[in-house]
């Protein structure tokens, strides 16, 4: 991986830290150096079970400022087997064609697949992307919605394929469909 490789590590993020109701730290001996979801074995910081809604909640503050929160993109379901978020189609997403640019459409769909790979890791690691792919079979235009909804197809210990279906929400049409494949980045032993 070169130096210019993207990492996301959303579980060392300040927005999965115990300001989240119910991911307060029990027992703490220390600082938080692995996920706060995770419940880390006797003798170490045990952290309570994020919910779902507790999840929803810190990726959408986490991405709000960044690029997924500044197109739009809004996660609504967050589990580990199918993330599930929308946006609203807006002027400033619009192509000279008079639809829905189709960067916006990978972004949507790759901050899914993100948001999957979230409550799949194991304590400590991070993920980054090593493939995507988008095929366009359709758009929105300006004032309408539309939705994606990611779910794992392969779930092994270095490597995670997403696949994601976006669709319009008016006619439940699929504009696009998208596959990503996430290194998994274990932490040095």
């Amino acid at each position: 991986m070169g130096p210019d490789a993207l990492v996301i590590d959303l579980r060392r993020s300040t927005l999965g830290a115990p300001d989240v109701p119910g991911n307060e730290r029990v027992g703490d001996t220390g600082s938080l150096s692995s996920s706060p979801t995770a419940s880390l074995h006797a003798g170490k910081e045990e952290v309570r079970q994020e919910t779902s809604e507790q999840r929803i909640l810190r990726l959408n503050e986490f991405a709000r400022s960044r690029h997924p929160g500044l197109v739009g993109v809004h996660v609504t379901a967050c589990d580990p087997d199918r993330v599930v978020g929308r946006l609203e189609v807006t002027a400033p997403l619009v192509a000279g064609t008079g639809y829905l640019w189709a960067p916006v459409i990978v972004t949507l769909a790759d901050w899914l697949c993100a948001c999957g790979m979230d409550p799949n890791l194991p304590p400590g690691a991070s993920f980054t992307t090593i493939e995507l792919k988008a095929n366009f079979l359709g758009t929105v235009g300006e004032g309408g919605w539309i939705r994606g909804t990611a779910v794992p197809k392969h779930r092994g210990r270095t490597t995670h394929v997403w696949d994601v279906s976006v669709e319009d929400e008016a006619s439940s049409k699929a504009i696009a469909l998208f596959r990503c494949t996430q290194m998994i980045l274990l932490p040095k032993a």
